[in-house]
């Protein structure tokens, strides 16, 4: 079994090969190589229910009643649309979703809505799917325009 201390490892060693044979790398590219190298990236590990920070969508479901107040009025602004497209970019496990899903009885648009999220780790949308049966797509592209 890798150690994440052995993914560092061979990831660090990927981008310091990549360096030899190209010279610098921007930031950037140092960023997607940390985060979404397919073998290695931070976000491309399969969680493990280790959590390395919190976000305000993991500390406590209310900031999904928030958003969901916020939905209110942009549906009635939206003249209410049905349906009523919903996208999470970077949803990572699905928490957000889960906890929108679980409020959104509460809300005029409930029978309206139609979320999709957007996550590029395969293994967090896996996770995510199974949390709360929406859809997750890899890319913004994926979300479609005709939902």
């Amino acid at each position: 079994m890798t150690t994440v201390r052995d993914q560092k490892t061979l990831l660090r060693d990927r981008i310091v090969g990549r360096i030899a044979r190209k010279g610098p790398v921007g930031f950037a590219d140092f960023m997607e190589a940390a985060l979404y190298d397919p073998e290695h990236g931070y976000y491309m590990r399969e969680p493990n229910g280790d959590i390395d920070y919190f976000t305000s969508v993991s500390v406590h479901p209310i900031f999904a009643e928030m958003i969901a107040r916020h939905l209110d009025d942009l549906w009635e602004a939206f003249e209410r649309p049905d349906p009523f497209v919903v996208v999470e970019l970077a949803a990572g496990d699905g928490t957000f979703a889960e906890h929108l899903i679980r409020v959104a009885p509460e809300h005029p648009w409930a029978s309206a809505i139609n979320y999709v999220g957007v996550e590029r780790s395969p293994a967090r949308q896996k996770a995510a799917k199974t949390l709360t049966g929406a859809k997750f797509v890899g890319s913004l592209a994926g979300a479609g325009t005709n939902m």
